[in-house]
């Protein structure tokens, strides 16, 4: 009885001291795949610095999720960032900034995103909060302008 104890006890410290993907043959592969950060749909490079001050700084762990996606052909992995406060409509729109980018094949590195909606940048602690509550079904991205010489990306929204 008391080997039985002794067996049990040394196993479960054990499994607990090993690491869950340590030495599992080809998970080193991972380590030298490319890292993205995507956070509500939008690479963390394009993200406005109105943004970052105003609304992302001031998150805490219980505001956001976070998951990963791996593409193996791309060798590629993705970390996506999903805020609770950010709806449907500013989702939508940073998807379109993705995949203008994407479809010119513009390195994310160099592009500095604005947004402008109804003609006004938006650029106020409550202009960002009251652009992360917009419904998809309410606006409609009407340009994206690039400026190659400054690398700048200019993303007109409107009410519908």
């Amino acid at each position: 009885m008391r080997a039985r104890v002794f067996m049990t006890f040394t196993c479960i410290i054990a499994c607990c001291c090993v690491g869950a993907q340590t030495g599992v043959v080809g998970n080193e592969q991972y380590d030298s795949y490319d890292v993205v950060y995507i956070i509500d749909n939008l690479a963390r490079e394009l993200i406005p610095e109105s943004f970052i001050c105003t609304y992302y700084d001031t998150l805490k762990p219980s505001d956001y999720t976070v998951s990963q996606h791996i593409d193996k052909t791309q060798k590629r992995r993705d970390i996506i960032v999903r805020t609770n406060k950010a709806k449907d409509g500013y989702l939508y729109v940073n998807q379109c900034v993705m995949d203008h980018i994407k479809m010119q094949n513009r390195r994310m590195s160099n592009i500095k995103v604005s947004y402008f909606y109804n003609n006004a940048e938006i650029r106020t602690e409550r202009e960002v909060l009251q652009f992360l509550q917009l419904r998809k079904k309410r606006i409609r991205v009407s340009q994206i302008i690039n400026d190659d010489s400054q690398g700048l990306f200019y993303i007109y929204i409107v009410d519908n």
